[in-house]
């Protein structure tokens, strides 16, 4: 089984499609989830993998992955909702901690804060604006505007996913550092329509189409929706490669220095 130096996670397909346009990318299976495996860049092998939703299948393929193939960083992608009121679908968000939610008794960790830097350093050199701050990841998709508000006055966080605080206990515990990278799907003032709610966040076409024909009135909102998945595809797409070249180069020269 061939090694990865980064292995990067995230828990839809949805949330890799456009990364995968840009490079070569060789469809792969890896410790159990899909996945594609990019050969081209200067540190080596990167593996970018789909998890599933949620703490179990994030926390499963997290630590199969990471004993697997033994990278040396491990990234976790994807979208999120905004707390922040001031963040619009797209906007890029690298987290300083991340909190369980609402069980916080495990307590929050924070990710590499070297790989936050190089982050932050990738978002100026592409000039896009670049959001820090706690996340919550969470049990269950955050789908109404009242929640969400709740959620910012109770913790101060600014955005909410289902994933990262698992993938960065994996992380910890095989020693290995990580950091926790997403784009805005949905704003804090928007309620999501009832379709992706119950869907966990994942619906299929078929259940849209029927939501459209029995709640009419959901049909703003989804279209808004739509607008909003091309925003945060395209802004992560647009970060993605950039900061994983700038983590190659890095890791290539650290090699270079202790040869």
């Amino acid at each position: 089984m061939k090694s990865a130096v980064f292995v990067v996670i995230a828990a839809m397909k949805e949330e890799v499609s456009g990364i995968r346009r840009l490079g070569t990318w060789r469809p792969t299976k890896a410790g159990g989830c899909a996945a594609f495996l990019n050969e081209e860049l200067a540190g080596g092998a990167t593996l970018l993998a789909v998890s599933g939703m949620g703490k179990e299948a994030a926390l499963n393929a997290g630590r199969r992955l990471l004993a697997d193939r033994g990278p040396k960083v491990l990234v976790s992608i994807g979208f999120a909702g905004a707390l922040d009121p001031g963040l619009r679908p797209g906007a890029l968000l690298v987290a300083s901690r991340l909190r369980p939610w609402p069980d916080g008794r495990e307590g929050a960790l924070r990710p590499d804060q070297t790989l936050e830097q190089l982050a932050h350093q990738t978002a100026v050199t592409l000039k896009m604006p670049c959001y820090a701050g706690d996340w919550l990841t969470v049990d269950a998709v955050v789908a109404s505007a009242v929640e969400k508000r709740r959620l910012r006055l109770e913790t101060g966080a600014v955005a909410v996913e289902m994933e990262s605080w698992y993938l960065a206990q994996a992380a910890q515990e095989a020693g290995v550092p990580f950091v926790a990278i997403r784009t805005v799907l949905d704003e804090a003032g928007r309620g999501l329509p009832q379709v992706i709610a119950r869907s966990a966040g994942r619906p299929r076409a078929l259940d849209m189409a029927v939501s459209v024909l029995l709640r009419p009135l959901d049909t703003p909102s989804l279209i808004g929706l739509g607008r909003a998945l091309v925003l945060a595809r395209r802004s992560l797409a647009r970060f993605v490669m950039p900061f994983l070249e700038l983590l190659a180069k890095q890791s290539a020269l650290r090699a270079y220095g202790s040869g």
